[in-house]
């Protein structure tokens, strides 16, 4: 089967706290591109979780910063894994729970960058 791994930039933040004023980048994979992904967030965040909040509800802007289509699960899920390592720790705290949080980072060029050399290797 066929996956994808994306780069988002969440900027615009709308909920009750956040520990930065900076927009947060993320990485992910997923079985649909990054367009769908982001539908699918929007569609069913809350409904399976009740903790859960959508993206859009948590962000003004969303965006999509890059994404390789059509690589195998094993591949996304590695190279999702080399940019999370070069990212770092977490570092930033809200309020409230969004799918994916374990992968959001607070945004910087050097993370956009460093993420985009690793996704364009595949």
């Amino acid at each position: 089967m066929n996956y994808c791994i994306y780069l988002l930039k969440f900027e615009g933040y709308k909920g009750g706290m956040l520990s930065t004023k900076n927009p947060l980048i993320k990485v992910g994979i997923s079985k649909e591109n990054a367009e769908t992904r982001i539908r699918n967030n929007t569609r069913l965040e809350g409904r399976i979780d009740n903790d859960s909040v959508a993206w859009k509800e948590l962000f003004g802007k969303v965006t999509i910063l890059g994404q390789v289509t059509s690589i195998t699960q094993e591949k996304a899920r590695m190279v999702e894994k080399k940019v999370l390592e070069k990212w770092g720790a977490k570092d930033f705290s809200m309020k409230e729970y969004c799918s994916g949080i374990g992968e959001f980072r607070i945004y910087s060029l050097d993370r956009e960058n460093t993420a985009k050399q690793l996704l364009w290797m595949l």
